[in-house]
């Protein structure tokens, strides 16, 4: 398989960025409530691995025919809301700070990556 280095390099990059906005959330978590804090930490764990395994699978998913490979993203996608799904329930099961927890934290890499793009967005223009 043949990835592009600059595919390699994004990933990378999100993982790191992810990574340190999750660090941010768990210490500032700290301070306000722990269930709050546990629910970041584990819906950040779940938004990595998530992001890690959908690009492999994207990347798997170009070597396979287009009948075969819409099966197989379909299934990987539902798979992976009913991951969210569990998580959220597992949270909700706790307390309302550790269900907004998770939440926040499931959205770790959607933030990481928007805020990627808008920072990228004013350096480009300047």
């Amino acid at each position: 398989m043949n990835v592009p280095i600059e595919y390699i390099v994004y990933k990378i990059n999100i993982l790191k960025k992810s990574l340190v906005l999750l660090g941010l959330l768990v210490i500032s978590g700290t301070f306000l409530n722990k269930g709050f804090t546990l629910g970041v930490f584990m819906g950040g764990c779940i938004s990595l691995a998530q992001f890690s395994l959908l690009s492999k699978h994207i990347l798997q998913m170009k070597e396979l025919a287009v009948k075969s490979a819409q099966r197989y993203i379909i299934i990987r996608f539902l798979l992976m809301y009913a991951i969210m799904g569990f998580a959220l329930f597992i949270g909700i099961q706790k307390n309302l700070a550790t269900f907004f927890g998770v939440a926040a934290g499931l959205l770790i890499v959607q933030a990481t990556i928007y805020l990627d793009n808008f920072v990228a967005t004013f350096k480009k223009n300047k």
